[in-house]
């Protein structure tokens, strides 16, 4: 096999070496392509168990096809990764602004439970406050009461039968 770098010299290589196979190296990627020349319009095919000799245009073309349909792949990964380079950024920064809003709204529900609290025990207070000092001055006006009216008689006391002391 024979490494080649530039479309002339893949032609020339695959007439000096006779080769079948070619491999073309692109950067890291090398890619094994078979030398097939096409048969040309003015000369007859005729039917033959081995293959066409190589004629270096028909190679050239061949490779120029198969170097087009790679570099066509290679644009469409790039701008796929990049896409999705794209889209994942975006879905981060996306991300990050939802877990922004939701730590605001709970520190906001968190404030407006704490206010809450607050409120609902100032007046619990106030109401205890207000309790207690009925219940001190009702028990001031009883007191009042009970010292300006007299007692009440003692109530008569009946006299035992003797039938029912005998039971």
């Amino acid at each position: 096999m024979i490494v080649i770098k530039t479309r002339a010299s893949i032609a020339a290589a695959a007439l000096r070496a006779r080769a079948r196979i070619v491999v073309v190296r692109l950067g890291r990627v090398s890619i094994v392509c078979r030398a097939w020349p096409w048969p040309s319009r003015d000369k007859p095919s005729a039917p033959s168990t081995s293959p066409p000799a190589a004629d270096p245009a028909n190679v050239t073309i061949v490779l120029t096809v198969v170097g087009s349909c790679l570099t066509l792949f290679t644009a469409l990964y790039m701008v796929l990764a990049g896409l999705k380079a794209e889209i994942s950024t975006d879905l981060r920064r996306a991300e990050n602004r939802w877990y922004q809003e939701i730590t605001r709204a709970e520190d906001r529900w968190y404030q407006e439970i704490t206010r809450a609290e607050d409120r609902w025990y100032q007046e619990i207070t106030r109401a205890e406050d207000r309790w207690y000092q009925v219940s001190r001055d009702t028990a001031a006006l009883k007191a009042v009461s009970d010292a300006r009216t007299p007692p009440p008689p003692p109530p008569p006391k009946q006299e035992k039968q003797p039938d029912q002391q005998q039971q």
